[in-house]
């Protein structure tokens, strides 16, 4: 006879663990379905902190990211459907500076590649008008860049799930699991799907999985010197302009002293604070980009954690053992841009049993020595 559980107070067909952005949008995604999510109360998700901007050409080395138009085109359409996504979602472009003669070569090799043009845009001359005042090597333009600000816009999601959203943690000691179903926290699911960001060090079910978590810290600052401009500046540090002499300057970079992964690491989630050392690391980058004599007035300062994996490739799937628990994590830096089109292969396969792409899937780490 089938295992079922008692009459429950709550059921939901997916209950979703995390409010951070994989968790918000993979609730929307699924929203038909009426899922229920556990948002947390300790954590801060990191992407309360992200500038929410999508690069095509990243790194020293200025690598086209492959799949860049699938996974643009998806975050495009997934943030303007969100009730006031349009004001929150902006195109836009990268003028980005050279910091060393090798970038210098590297953009020249780059240009030649025919589907790096689209992106690569006109080289500037040293000096040429732009608002940076240190400009020694020149820059270039990058196209095709989009930037969405993920504070409202999971708001919107907050206040589309109303009484279904739970500022709650779990409380993985609840778990339970029957041939019909599974229930954490009292809520009984068909499926729960795991997407609390660096919390993820304190789930059992999933604390096996290598992860390297990065905290970054970011500035909002005002300053009457610094004149209003429309590219995202890319100088080493990022610095987008929010309008009236308001700028955000970021990211600071740094991994935590705890460098054991899996079941090795310590279980208990980071949380990051704002710093004296990544405040004044954001200044001292803020006034070198402008020539400027005096700091800026900061307006705001923010720091989050960010959940990278081992190989910077997301989990997305379900459990080796446990099929009726999933996972959404491991997006790191780049969540902006990769969450709305993991989470909708992962809707996919909830609702309609697609596959899940071998790279993506959790299950990759057990060759590599993780086992769950």
């Amino acid at each position: 006879m089938t295992k079922s559980f008692p009459d429950s107070p709550e059921r939901t067909r997916f209950l979703i663990v995390g409010g951070g952005l994989a968790g918000l949008l993979l609730a929307w995604r699924l929203r038909e379905f009426r899922p229920i999510v556990l948002g947390g109360t300790t954590l801060s998700p990191a992407s309360d902190v992200s500038a929410g901007v999508l690069n095509p050409v990243t790194g020293g080395r200025l690598t086209l990211m492959e799949d860049f138009a699938a996974f643009a085109s998806s975050a495009r359409e997934l943030y303007r459907a969100i009730p006031g996504g349009n004001q929150h979602f902006h195109e836009t472009t990268i003028r980005r500076y050279f910091v060393n003669e090798l970038e210098i070569e590297r953009y020249e090799e780059r240009k030649q590649i025919p589907h790096y043009r689209a992106h690569l845009g006109k080289r500037l001359a040293p000096g040429e008008h732009g608002p940076a005042g240190k400009d020694p090597l020149g820059s270039f333009f990058i196209h095709g860049v989009a930037r969405v600000e993920p504070v409202p816009i999971l708001a919107a999601i907050r206040r589309e799930l109303g009484d279904r959203y739970w500022a709650t943690d779990a409380d993985w000691g609840s778990l339970e699991e029957s041939k019909t179903g599974i229930r954490l926290n009292g809520i009984e699911a068909d499926s729960v799907i795991c997407c609390e960001g660096v919390g993820v060090v304190a789930n059992p079910f999933f604390r096996w999985l290598p992860f390297r978590p990065v905290k970054g810290e970011t500035l909002t600052v005002h300053c009457p010197d610094v004149p209003d401009f429309a590219p995202i500046i890319h100088h080493e540090k990022w610095i987008i302009p929010l309008g009236n002499k308001t700028f955000r300057i970021g990211s600071t970079y740094r991994r935590g002293s705890h460098r054991k992964e899996g079941v090795e690491a310590d279980p208990t989630p980071p949380i990051a604070q704002p710093s004296e050392e990544g405040r004044q690391e954001l200044l001292t980058s803020f006034k070198m980009i402008f020539s400027l004599k005096h700091a800026p007035k900061i307006l705001d300062h923010r720091a989050g954690t960010r959940p990278c994996s081992r190989d910077r490739i997301p989990y997305v799937g379900p459990h080796p053992k446990h099929p009726k628990l999933l996972i959404l994590n491991g997006l790191g830096s780049k969540g902006a841009l990769l969450a709305p089109l993991h989470s909708q292969q992962l809707a996919d396969s909830l609702i309609n049993g697609d596959p899940i792409p071998d790279d993506i899937n959790p299950k990759r780490m057990i060759s590599r020595g993780f086992i769950p």
